[in-house]
């Protein structure tokens, strides 16, 4: 896995970004270990929990991979996401589906926030997943 350190700070910086304002986010503290199933020196960045109609769903980022709880954990490598679809509704979004070199996983995060619920925590996911997927293709035009 061609992963180098400078990706892994840009994914956390990502992730800290574009998720501080979801519902469901939380930072991790400082040397919080990582998930069960973790690289040794892979490093916990933040939790996600949200309470979705067919149950609560967890997510775990580190500077390395998603890991997606759900009625088995999941880990989706950083290096291998390559785009993401847009939800068919702004408004029943209960996720996002995000595209891996080894096929599609979607996302769960029904979290939202504001007056009405108006501002939903997928998006927060989509903002992060674009802007990796962009500076990637700037990375590659050089």
């Amino acid at each position: 896995e061609r992963f180098g350190v400078n990706e892994r700070a840009l994914i956390a910086s990502l992730v800290r970004r574009h998720l501080k304002h979801a519902a469901g986010f939380e930072l991790a503290p400082e040397g919080a270990p990582p998930p069960d199933g973790a690289e040794a020196d892979e490093r916990r960045i933040g939790d996600y929990e949200s309470a979705c109609p067919d149950g609560t769903r967890a997510l775990v980022f580190t500077d390395r991979a998603l890991y997606v709880d759900g009625t088995q954990r999941q880990r989706v490598p950083w290096s291998e996401v390559v785009d993401y679809e847009l939800p068919a509704s702004k408004r029943a979004v209960d996720g996002v589906r995000v595209l891996t070199t080894s096929g599609a996983v979607f996302v769960p995060m029904c979290g939202e926030r504001g007056p009405t619920g108006k501002f939903k925590d997928a998006f927060d996911m989509i903002r992060l997943l674009k802007a990796l997927r962009d500076r990637r293709a700037r990375e590659r035009d050089r």
